[in-house]
């Protein structure tokens, strides 16, 4: 199972569990959350420590634990952003940041987008997600915006080692969205 969702892969296999999707039924889960742990870890086997500012709510932090990363609370003082999505709530496009977005455009800093999804449905309702905040900064002609996940190529790096290494022409992925998924 492959998910665009910026949480730990054992974090999504206790979400299928309650599902009622035994763990018998797939071979492994790999998440966005997992892909961007490992890039995070990338920055702490650096010299110089990145400072790094987070955008997103407190419960997607978790896939940050136990890293140590240097997070910075001002934009002016960051090397880069973490975009994890909406802060709170869900709000249904991403004017509502703007000012951030605005404030970080001079800065010349790069955003890492931790899923390229433009929506989320959010307890029945549909609101923005990551990939509508990096398309807002991508409007102000921002330097860099790094994207993870579904439909990138290195998302499926591990799904396909785990089994075997296919030739990718004889995979089907199967999801919900065109535009990540077909």
């Amino acid at each position: 199972i492959i998910s665009n969702a910026a949480r730990r892969h054992d974090a999504i296999i206790e979400e299928l569990a309650i599902l009622g999707i035994d763990r018998s039924l797939y071979h492994g889960v790999t998440s966005l959350g997992e892909l961007i742990r490992l890039s995070m870890r990338r920055h702490e086997t650096q010299t110089v420590r990145w400072k790094d500012y987070y955008l997103g709510p407190l419960g997607s932090r978790s896939l940050l634990n136990e890293l140590e990363v240097n997070w910075v609370v001002q934009l002016e003082n960051a090397d880069f952003i973490l975009n994890a999505g909406a802060i709170e709530g869900n709000p249904k496009d991403s004017s509502g940041y703007d000012v951030l977005l605005y404030t970080a455009y001079p800065l010349d800093l790069t955003m890492i987008c931790a899923n390229p999804d433009m929506i989320a449905v959010r307890v029945g309702e549909l609101g923005i997600s990551e990939g509508a905040i990096a398309d807002r900064y991508r409007q102000l002609e921002a330097s860099q915006i790094e994207f993870y996940g579904k439909p990138f190529f290195p998302i499926y790096q591990l799904p396909l080692a785990l089994l075997g290494n296919p030739h990718h022409e004889i995979v089907l992925p199967i999801g919900d969205a065109y535009a990540t998924d077909i």
